[in-house]
C-alpha cells in the first residue's frame, strides 16, 4: 500500500468536521470561557454590615461613673452623629431581622429586645413608642413587662444600665446570656429609681414584628442608637423630662415611707 493510500484511508476513518460542526464547537468554547471569566470576576459576597460594629465604643472593664460619663459623651459626639447619621428605627429593624437566627426570636427575662408595637386605640394616646428598646423583667402568657430604656435620656438610661449590669447576677449561656433582674430588686435601691417611668407592660397581640434580641456586649451601644419613634403631640425632650421627673418623685417618696 502506497502513500495515497494510506491517507485515503485514514481519512475515511477520522473524516474531516464540517464548518457547521467547527463553529459549534467554537461557540461552546466561546461560552465556557466568558463563564470563567464571569466566575474569576464574580465580587465575594459581603458580609451584611451591623450597626453596632460601626459604634466604637468600648465600656469593659470602666468603673462605674467612667462607663455612664463615656456613654454620654459617646452620645453627643462628632463620631457617633457621623457614624449612626442614617440609622432609623424601620432601617435597624430591617438589618437586625437579616441578621437574626431563629434561636433569637424567643425572649426570656433578663434579655434585651426590640420589636414593632402598634398598640389599640392610639387615637386615644398622648404618645407612644413603635419600636421599644425593652429589658424584660417578667413574661406573661399574653406578653411581658420590662424597661423601655426610650423613655429615659442618655445620662438616665447609661445610669440605670450601669448600675443594675454591675450590680445584679448574671446567667451565663452561650445562646441566652441575661441579667437575673425582678420588680422586688429594682424596688431595693434608689439607685434605680428610672425604672419607675420607663415600666412598661406589652401585648403579643399589639406586637407586630419578630424579637430582635440585643446581645449583652451591644447593650451599652444599643442606648446610642437613634431608633426611638415615638408617636402623638408630645416630644421626646418633654417626654425625657417627665420621666426624669417621675422617677425622682417616686424614689424619694419611697425612701421617705421606708425610715
Amino acid at each position: 500500500m502506497n502513500a495515497f493510500q494510506q491517507a485515503f484511508i485514514e481519512q475515511k476513518r477520522n473524516p474531516k468536521p464540517s464548518q457547521h460542526e467547527i463553529n459549534k464547537d467554537w461557540d461552546k468554547a466561546k461560552l465556557e470561557d466568558v463563564k470563567r471569566t464571569r466566575a474569576k470576576n464574580k465580587p465575594e459576597e459581603k458580609k451584611q454590615d451591623d450597626y453596632f460594629e460601626d459604634i466604637n465604643l468600648d465600656t469593659k472593664g470602666m468603673s462605674q461613673g467612667e462607663r455612664i460619663e463615656t456613654i454620654v459623651q459617646w452620645a453627643h459626639s462628632q463620631e457617633v452623629k457621623s457614624t449612626l447619621f442614617e440609622v432609623t428605627a424601620l432601617r435597624f429593624h430591617q438589618q437586625q431581622h437579616g441578621l437574626a437566627t431563629k434561636e433569637e426570636y424567643r425572649i426570656f427575662n433578663g434579655r434585651m429586645i426590640s420589636f414593632w408595637y402598634q398598640p389599640p386605640n392610639t387615637t386615644t394616646l398622648q404618645s407612644y413608642d413603635r419600636y421599644p428598646l425593652v429589658l424584660v423583667i417578667k413574661r406573661r402568657s399574653n406578653g411581658f413587662t420590662g424597661i423601655n430604656f426610650h423613655y429615659l435620656g442618655i445620662r438616665e438610661r447609661a445610669e440605670l444600665l450601669t448600675y443594675m449590669r454591675d450590680r445584679l447576677a448574671w446567667e451565663h449561656d452561650p445562646k441566652k446570656t441575661r441579667l437575673q433582674i425582678t420588680y422586688q430588686m429594682l424596688l431595693s435601691k434608689k439607685r434605680y429609681k428610672y425604672f419607675r417611668p420607663a415600666l412598661k407592660s406589652y401585648y403579643k397581640t399589639n406586637i407586630k414584628s419578630r424579637y430582635i434580641h440585643i446581645m449583652e456586649k451591644n447593650w451599652d451601644k444599643a442606648l446610642l442608637l437613634p431608633i426611638e419613634s415615638f408617636e402623638g403631640n408630645v416630644p421626646i425632650t418633654r417626654i425625657w423630662r417627665e420621666s426624669k421627673r417621675i422617677a425622682i418623685r417616686e424614689s424619694n417618696r419611697t425612701h421617705t415611707q421606708m425610715r
